[in-house]
Order: C-alpha cells, then structure tokens, then sequence
C-alpha cells in the first residue's frame, strides 16, 4: 500500500537531486560559460555548497511547521525560479544566484525527504526506506550531470541544461502536490 506514495517521494527526491547535483557538479563551469571571472566560478562553488546544506536544514525544519507537499512544491518553484531568472537574465551576475537557486531546491528538497519519511512510515521503516530512497540519488547523480556534460560538449553552453532543470522543477512541483498532506503512520 506505501509503494505508490514510495515512488511518487523517491520522484521528487530523484528530480531535485537531478537539478541540483548538475548545479553542484559544474557550477565553476557554468559561472564561467556565462562569462564569469575564474574567482567568481570559485566562489561561486563554495557558495552554492554553503547554500545547499543551510537549504538541507531549513528543509526538515520547515516540515515541522508546514505539510510535506506544500513544502517539497516550494522547494521546486524555488529552483525554478532560479533557472528563469538565469534563462530570462542570462549573465555572470545572474548566473551565481540562479544556480545557488536551483541547488538550493535539492537541498531542501533532501532535508524534507527525511522528515517525510518520519511522517509516512513508522520509526522502525525508516533505514530501509531512506535507503531505498538514495537509489534515486545515485541514479540522478549520473543522469543530469553526465546529459549537461554532453550538451556542453555539443553546444558549448549551458543555456539548454539550465531549460531542462527549469522543466525537471516544474515536473517536481507537480508531483510533490500529489503527496498526502497527513501523516500517515
């Protein structure tokens, strides 16, 4: 009975986490494809970093107040925000912010994955479904960031990477309001 539930929280994690790890994997790169200084691209890396575990935490704790859809859709259309405003603004100033925008939906998109887990399955569950879970990570660990690669190497920019992380948010926005607003267990 938990594994429609199962497979729709491991899709939300999965796209996130597919976003945001291609952010993380080439944020020096795409800083500087955007025509950013090599200390900007640097910087940009510890920032988006630093970012993403503040997101991890804020993403449990904003479970403790608001329901888990809600929650897991706003991390989305906050990452989405940060890929329109790099496709709308495209530039070196833009493009730290809007990445950090779109790592940042991964992190709280990973912090409130936990806290959902806590909510929809009992105490004892929770190993074997958080590990369950990371099967999506590792997947969307190679999915994404290995596609952005290679569309570099075709296109020599990130524009269309960017395009299909803006569209990955907009998919996990949608399936994460398909989510139970209770707890289950």
């Amino acid at each position: 009975a938990q594994w429609p539930l199962f497979l729709r929280l491991g899709t939300v994690f999965f796209l996130a986490a597919s976003a945001g790890l291609m952010v993380l994997s080439q944020a020096a790169g795409i800083v500087q494809a955007y025509g950013g200084a090599t200390a900007l691209a640097l910087g940009a890396t510890s920032f988006i970093s630093g970012a993403v575990a503040l997101a991890r935490m804020g993403g449990g704790w904003l479970v403790d107040h608001y329901p888990v859809p809600f929650v897991a859709a706003g991390a989305q259309g906050w990452a989405l925000a940060g890929a329109l405003t790099l496709i709308l603004w495209p530039g070196p100033v833009v493009a730290m912010p809007g990445l950090a925008m779109i790592a940042m939906g991964y992190g709280f998109t990973s912090g409130l994955t936990a806290a959902a887990i806590a909510r929809y399955w009992p105490r004892n569950a929770f190993g074997r479904v958080a590990s369950l879970l990371y099967v999506a990570w590792c997947i969307a660990a190679v999915g994404l960031p290995v596609l952005t690669g290679w569309l570099f190497d075709r296109t020599q920019g990130y524009e269309l990477a960017v395009m299909i992380a803006a569209c990955v948010s907009v998919l996990g926005a949608l399936v994460a309001l398909s989510l139970p607003v209770r707890r289950i267990s």
